[in-house]
């Protein structure tokens, strides 16, 4: 979002997390007591029912509300629909992604700071050995890498 001329706020409860999005380019972070309201749009990523709450709560008037989050069973997020409406606010979800987004990605990565991503990745296994590591969650670090 940043390399696309947003300005990025991003609101995590957990202190490590919100670290990392301003090393990744946000221009602040702040846990969900402190977080300011009236966005365009909001990314919410985590499915988190009080989450979506707030990002349907704090949207500013015409804004749009992503859920991309939410794929997973979870109680259900509650909001007002005369609110959405009042706000004219759009919410739409997003559930993986068509290939020209892959295409997107993929030349964003190219052109960005690898060294700023590496800490994204903790263990780099074989491909071969892909299947075994891809059972669980990544012992260090966000995801597994794999070397061809």
């Amino acid at each position: 979002a940043r390399a696309a001329g947003a300005r990025v706020v991003a609101v995590d409860p957990d202190a490590a997390r919100r670290a990392l999005a301003l090393e990744l380019g946000a221009d602040s972070a702040h846990g969900p007591k402190d977080a300011p309201a009236g966005f365009d749009v909001a990314l919410e990523l985590s499915g988190a029912p009080a989450a979506v709450e707030r990002a349907v709560r704090d949207a500013a008037i015409g804004g749009t509300v992503v859920l991309a989050g939410s794929v997973f069973d979870a109680p259900p997020a509650a909001f007002s629909a005369e609110s959405v409406v009042r706000r004219l606010l759009t919410i739409r979800g997003v559930h993986n992604y068509r290939p020209e987004h892959l295409l997107i990605a993929v030349r964003f990565l190219e052109r960005a700071d690898a060294d700023l991503f590496r800490g994204l990745v903790g263990e780099t296994v074989d491909f071969a050995d892909a299947p075994g590591a891809l059972v669980g969650p990544a012992r260090r670090g966000a995801r597994i890498g794999v070397r061809p």
